[in-house]
């Protein structure tokens, strides 16, 4: 890919912290006009993806924060191994959502920046990946994916009314999902249970209809979310309805195979880091989200390196010379199948890519 003038934004751009990179979209007001000329003459422009990632954990701020701010910037330890990328992301420090407290249970706030999730009346909201499939998720075939790794069912993504969508952790499954087409006999199985899925929110749309017309006009404004939200699942299974009779994209990849052991924490990682890539190029899906729960991680096992202690124990390391040892080559693990990601992206081609 071309160099990117230096008042221009490079194609593939990247935000990254402790915890989360994000893709940045194609952005029109950056691009050349000779490039927007020739999306507007493809009647679109290209396709805009982000993907979310926690790692509930995070990383040794100390190793990963540049010491100065600016373009020059000397690279930190952990930042070191992302040299290959430098131009394509930028280090934000000192970031937080207000009120999201509570120590460990504030990864479920990641992406909706919800108060208090500690709290006993604690209700979540939207996330910003399931705000974005809102929009956008009918153009693919998954409106979203919501992806984990030793997740002990905890999700980044949250629907409109603060429910979690269940994550998917096996690399293996979510392959057979982007991948492997059923036969007829399937295919015309799971019409049926989307046709079965929009016959029942007909029928209850019908049965409310009478109490729509006696209700007040404070109970109105509910009911209207209620029939808002009716609405759009119906709109859901409908393109999911087509898309199960279109044939899924073939890729020329074996199928992953997933690990048994939670200690192979860093190889379900990789995995998924692979699945990614392959559903983005694809085209599969543009909004992604993946929770990498160190918390519920017991020891990690790193080929070739000595780690003895618990994931989770060692981030409480009390400044203990030992503990923080095995801590960065956890990290320094993280940072390294980062790089292979980043470079997985920006080897795809996409049609217009220079």
């Amino acid at each position: 890919m071309s160099k990117s003038p230096k008042n221009k934004i490079a194609r593939r751009s990247f935000l990254r912290n402790a915890t989360v990179i994000l893709s940045l979209p194609w952005l029109e007001s950056v691009a050349s006009s000779a490039v927007i000329a020739q999306d507007a003459v493809q009647g679109e422009l290209r396709p805009r993806r982000f993907l979310g990632i926690c790692n509930n954990l995070g990383l040794l701020p100390e190793e990963f924060f540049p010491k100065q701010a600016g373009r020059e910037y000397v690279p930190s330890p952990y930042l070191n191994l992302l040299q290959q990328h430098r131009n394509e992301f930028t280090v934000f420090s000192g970031v937080s959502h207000p009120n999201v407290d509570g120590g460990h249970p504030s990864d479920i706030s990641f992406l909706t920046a919800a108060p208090h999730p500690a709290s006993s009346s604690f209700r979540n909201s939207i996330s910003l990946d399931q705000h974005i499939a809102e929009h956008i998720g009918v153009q693919t075939r998954f409106p979203s994916l919501t992806l984990a790794v030793n997740s002990g069912n905890r999700s980044l993504s949250w629907t409109g009314t603060g429910v979690a969508i269940p994550p998917e952790e096996s690399a293996s499954a979510l392959f057979k999902q982007l991948f492997l087409q059923g036969n007829a006999v399937e295919v015309e199985a799971q019409i049926r249970k989307l046709d079965t899925g929009r016959s029942i929110l007909d029928a209850i749309a019908d049965q409310t209809s009478d109490l729509e017309r006696r209700a007040n006009h404070h109970d109105r404004g509910r009911l209207e979310q209620y029939f808002s939200s009716i609405r759009d699942l119906e709109s859901r299974l409908l393109a999911a309805r087509q898309w199960e009779s279109k044939n899924k994209p073939k890729v020329d990849v074996e199928p992953p195979t997933d690990p048994t052991n939670p200690a192979q924490y860093m190889t379900k990682v990789k995995l998924m880091y692979e699945c990614i890539k392959l559903a983005f190029q694809t085209d599969s899906t543009r909004s992604i989200t993946l929770m990498l729960n160190s918390v519920g991680t017991p020891v990690v096992e790193i080929p070739g390196k000595s780690i003895s202690d618990g994931y989770h124990n060692l981030s409480h390391h009390g400044k203990s010379e030992e503990k923080l040892a095995q801590l960065r080559l956890i990290d320094l693990e993280h940072m390294r199948l980062l790089d292979r990601f980043l470079a997985d992206l920006k080897s795809v081609n996409e049609e217009g890519d220079t």
